[in-house]
């Protein structure tokens, strides 16, 4: 039902939000009350819900679009959890470029950069050059 997310969530994503964040990591310590507060102030609004939840909704249509699209010529970097999506990350990425590469970032779950910021820096500055 659109607009039900917006409704239940509005003023209390923070719910979700800390749900998420012990769930998805390999240690919900990683990400600490400061953090949590300042996600729960930028996604708490309806707009941002809606917005959130549009990124999810377009999935079905962007699987369709991409069976359409060349493989990327520019390199492409993934970097997957361990204990997240690092498996589907390899299995699906080298299919759409010439040049990938997926690297697991080991003891972390979903939230990389706030897990292992240190492992995530020095995979972008080794892709980037």
């Amino acid at each position: 039902m659109q607009g039900l997310p917006e409704q239940l969530l509005a003023g209390r994503y923070h719910l979700l939000l800390d749900w998420l964040f012990t769930a998805m990591t390999t240690d919900p310590a990683s990400i600490d009350a400061r953090s949590r507060a300042v996600y729960a102030r930028a996604y708490d609004s309806p707009d941002a819900i809606r917005a959130g939840n549009a990124w999810y909704r377009a999935f079905r249509q962007d699987v369709d679009d991409l069976a359409g699209y060349s493989p990327v010529t520019a390199p492409l970097l993934a970097l997957g959890g361990e204990h997240s999506n690092y498996e589907r990350l390899l299995a699906a990425v080298p299919a759409l470029g010439t040049d990938t590469r997926v690297v697991r970032v080991d003891g972390s779950g979903h939230y990389l950069p706030e897990e292992r910021p240190e492992a995530v820096t020095e995979e972008l500055v080794r892709f980037l050059g």
